[in-house]
C-alpha cells in the first residue's frame, strides 16, 4: 500500500511531504481545519491496518453481518426470559444453573482447570464460566424496561493476584471500582421493568457495604447478612421506589 500519511515527531498523523502543524490549526478554532485534522487521523489509522479500501469495505460488511447474527441469537435467547443475572460467573448462587427463565451474562467466558495443583498432581479446583451473553455489566446490550427481576452479584475484590483462585472465581475490580459499581447499578435499573426488583449481593471481604452504597448512590430497601463471618450482604431494590 502506498501510504498517504506518516507520523511526525509528536506521533500525530500528517500528510506525507506536506509541512503543517495540525494542533496549531485545531487550536485556531477554524472548523474546516478541525474537520481536516480528524479526517487525516482517521485515514492514518486505516492505513495502519495495511488493508486496501475494498478490503476494509469487505471487513465492515462481515462485521455488520456478524453483529446482525449476534442480535438474532440474543433475541432468540431472550424469549420467555424473566430474570437477568448480569454477573453470573460460575453461577454459584443458583440451585438450577440452567434455569430456563434466566439470561446469564458475564464479561468472561472461561473453563479454568488444572491451575491449582495438589500434591498428587491432580487438579484441586475448576471454574467454568459459560454465560448466555458475554458482556460488560456497565454496558448491557438489552433494551430499557425488559426484565422484572435482575440479579447483580459483581466482583468484590480489588486486591488479589492474577492467578489467585478467588480472582478466577469472582473476577476483580479495578482502581476505579466506585464508578464501575455505580454504572453497573444504573444499567441494572435501566433494564428493569417498572416496579421490577433488583437483588444485590455483596461481600465485605475487602470493601465495606457502606462504601458500595455511597458509590452507587442508594441504599437497599432491606437486606440480610450471611456467611461464616456475616460478611456477605444481600440487598433488595425496587425500580421506582426510593
Amino acid at each position: 500500500m502506498n501510504r498517504l500519511t506518516e507520523k511526525n515527531d509528536n506521533k500525530i498523523y500528517t500528510l506525507k511531504e506536506m509541512e503543517w502543524n495540525p494542533p496549531l490549526l485545531v487550536r485556531s478554532g477554524c472548523t474546516i481545519f478541525d474537520v481536516l485534522y480528524r479526517a487525516i487521523q482517521k485515514l492514518g489509522a486505516y492505513e495502519d491496518t495495511g488493508l486496501m479500501p475494498d478490503e476494509i469495505g469487505k471487513l465492515n460488511a462481515e462485521t455488520q453481518e456478524e453483529a446482525r447474527k449476534m442480535l438474532e441469537q440474543m433475541v432468540e435467547k431472550m424469549e420467555g426470559k424473566k430474570i437477568l443475572d448480569v454477573t453470573c460467573g460460575s453461577k454459584t448462587i443458583w440451585f438450577d444453573k440452567n434455569n430456563p427463565a434466566a439470561v446469564f451474562c458475564d464479561k468472561r467466558s472461561e473453563d479454568i482447570r488444572g491451575i491449582w495443583k495438589s500434591e498428587n498432581g491432580k487438579s484441586e479446583r475448576k471454574c467454568v464460566i459459560s454465560p448466555d451473553v458475554q458482556c460488560d455489566f456497565t454496558c448491557l446490550p438489552f433494551p430499557d424496561n425488559t426484565f422484572p427481576l435482575v440479579i447483580f452479584d459483581p466482583p468484590h475484590l480489588k486486591d488479589a493476584g492474577d492467578t489467585a483462585w478467588l480472582t478466577k472465581k469472582y473476577g476483580r475490580l479495578d482502581e476505579n471500582w466506585p464508578k464501575m459499581l455505580h454504572d453497573g447499578f444504573q444499567e441494572c435499573m435501566r433494564v428493569l421493568k417498572p416496579d421490577g426488583v433488583l437483588i444485590f449481593k455483596w461481600s465485605e471481604y475487602q470493601i465495606p457495604a457502606a462504601d458500595v452504597w455511597n458509590a452507587i448512590g442508594k441504599r437497599p430497601l432491606f437486606g440480610h447478612r450471611s456467611g461464616k463471618a456475616s460478611k456477605t450482604f444481600w440487598g433488595c431494590y425496587m425500580k421506582g421506589v426510593n
